[in-house]
Formats: C-alpha cells, sequence, structure tokens
C-alpha cells in the first residue's frame, strides 16, 4: 500500500511511510496504557480521506499484532470482508483472534453500515487494541464545515484527526465543500468576500505553525522544504479517496 506521511518533529518536516511513525502512535498508546485500560480510540473527522486513513491504519496495526476494531458514528460502506454486523461479542471475538481485525456496526439494507449504539459500542470495544471510528461525513468531498451537532466522536476517543483534502487547492468552493453556505457565512464573517472563486493554500514566508499537522499523499511528491509543509491529511487522488465512500478492506 503506497503512503507516505510528511509530518513536523523537532522544527522539521519528515517523511516517512509509516503512519504510525508520523503520528507517533506507539509512544501515545504507551502512555494511554499507562493511565488506564481500554483500548486506544482513534476518531477521524472532516474531509475527503478518512476511510483510506482508517484502512492504512488498520493495516499497520494489524501488521504489528495488533487487535483492530473499525466502526462508524455516522455512516460506512459495508465492507467485502472482515465485517460482523449480528452485534454478538462472540462473533467479533472470533474474527479478531482470527483475522486481528473487524469492521462493526448497524446495516441499513443500502450498502451502508451506520452506528451501532451506546451499548454495543461500549461493550464491543474492550475486545480490541485499537479503535478507529469514522465519526464524520462529508459526501465524498474534500473540506467540510460542520454543522452543530457534528462530528459525532464517542467518549472514549484518545485522538481526533481532522481531515482535510489538498485536492480542494485551485479548485471552486462549490465543488470541493460539503455545507457550502456554513463556509461561506464563516468566510464572510472574517471578511473573505471572494470565496467564489478558486480556492488557493496559502504560502506564509514563516511556514504553516502547525506542529501537529500531517500530509498523507498516495503519490509521493518532491521533497517538503524543513520550514514548511502543507497543512492537511489526505490521502492523494490516486488512492480513491472519499468520505465513507471507499470499502475498507475491499
Amino acid at each position: 500500500m503506497g503512503m507516505d506521511a510528511y509530518y513536523k518533529d523537532k522544527g522539521s518536516w519528515n517523511r516517512s511511510d509509516r503512519l504510525f511513525r508520523a503520528l507517533a502512535l506507539d509512544g501515545r498508546m504507551e502512555r494511554r496504557d499507562r493511565r488506564g485500560s481500554g483500548p486506544y480510540v482513534i476518531s477521524l473527522t472532516g474531509g475527503g480521506g478518512k476511510t483510506s486513513l482508517i484502512r492504512r491504519l488498520a493495516w499497520e496495526g494489524m501488521e504489528q499484532g495488533l487487535k483492530v476494531l473499525v466502526t462508524t458514528t455516522t455512516h460506512m460502506a459495508v465492507p467485502l470482508r472482515l465485517g460482523v454486523f449480528s452485534g454478538s461479542g462472540q462473533d467479533v471475538k472470533e474474527m479478531l483472534d482470527r483475522e486481528h481485525a473487524v469492521v462493526v456496526g448497524q446495516t441499513n439494507g443500502a450498502g451502508k453500515i451506520s452506528y451501532m449504539g451506546d451499548g454495543a459500542y461500549g461493550s464491543l470495544c474492550p475486545l480490541a487494541d485499537l479503535v478507529l471510528v469514522e465519526a464524520d461525513g462529508a459526501k465524498r468531498l474534500p473540506l467540510k464545515v460542520p454543522r452543530g451537532n457534528e462530528p459525532v466522536i464517542p467518549d472514549n476517543t484518545d485522538l481526533i484527526l481532522c481531515v482535510s483534502g489538498l485536492s480542494a487547492a485551485g479548485s471552486l468552493a462549490a465543488e470541493t465543500c460539503f455545507r457550502l453556505d456554513a463556509a461561506q457565512r464563516i468566510m464572510e464573517a472574517h471578511g473573505r468576500l471572494q470565496w467564489r472563486g478558486r480556492w488557493t493554500v496559502a504560502d506564509y514566508p514563516g511556514g504553516y505553525g502547525l506542529p501537529d499537522a500531517l500530509w498523507v499523499s498516495g503519490a509521493a511528491p518532491g521533497p517538503v522544504p524543513a520550514h514548511r509543509g502543507p497543512p492537511c491529511m489526505e490521502p492523494g487522488r490516486h488512492q480513491g479517496t472519499g468520505a465513507g465512500g471507499s470499502r475498507a478492506f475491499g
């Protein structure tokens, strides 16, 4: 699975083919274990690329011997494999023991799975070492402005990844942003009245100043200058990105 992650560490941008390294997940999970029991929970919000990132994080976790549970608090496509939709803890445990990964949720008969409810979520999470939650939807668009009741982040979340797609740069706002009316109100409130034009990513002389920003690309571009890097997180266009559109583990 080709994916490069560009991340900031000690003031410089670095490249890795491992999301676990870019997000320092080994250390985060170790510190979480010292604080208490239970799985490490990552919730992904925002625009395009969440499902692809979940798939990659799950694959890396499985490779390290972790038991990975994938679910959603909104909607996801029904996976081609590793799905358990019975709500049975025994069924989920058997899948995790056998495959080290499972996708759980409630089927809705329209090729999607949805949130399985607080009770099932609370009882199934402890069966895994790592839980990955798709906690938002963006209708396959790279950018999203959430409503007041979005995203839907579980209370036991340890890390939130907010995803924005760099493919929106240079494109029309109407073509790239979900809930455009909300984005319009925010931009006009900040004096950005030309929002109907093509959006660009500003190149600030002093860098972006976002120490926790991460750029994930399916097709490796040229080197990232040490003093700056792209403030977004999205698999490259060749990865088949989209919010809730890709069939995880397919």
